[in-house]
């Protein structure tokens, strides 16, 4: 219930002050944005890839100019999420691994 006073990342600057806050809001907006994205575009027929989510997704959340394969953390744990659910399954065998809504 305490508010932080100092966040420490391994990709950003030490965070300080009013900005903890910020940054935090900013980041739970961003999961949400992403859980929500992925579980739209899992909503398919057919099956979905971490490289086609990569780059149907990219636009939408990035930009990820740098390092764009940067989001397929979050993706992939968001398809993990969905596994746990039971509304998508990890399609056996596939190669590139593949993942299909069974809603």
């Amino acid at each position: 219930a305490l508010p932080p006073e100092r966040v420490l990342t391994a990709h950003y600057d030490v965070i300080e002050g009013a900005e903890v806050k910020d940054f935090l809001d900013t980041s739970a907006d961003f999961v949400r944005r992403a859980r929500a994205a992925v579980r739209r575009s899992a909503q398919t027929d057919g099956t979905v890839t971490l490289a086609g989510l990569l780059a149907e997704l990219g636009p939408e959340l990035g930009p990820f100019t740098s390092f764009p394969n940067e989001l397929a953390g979050p993706i992939r744990s968001h398809l993990g999420e969905l596994v746990v659910e039971g509304v998508v399954e990890t399609v056996p065998g596939a190669k590139p691994p593949a993942w299909k809504w069974i809603g």
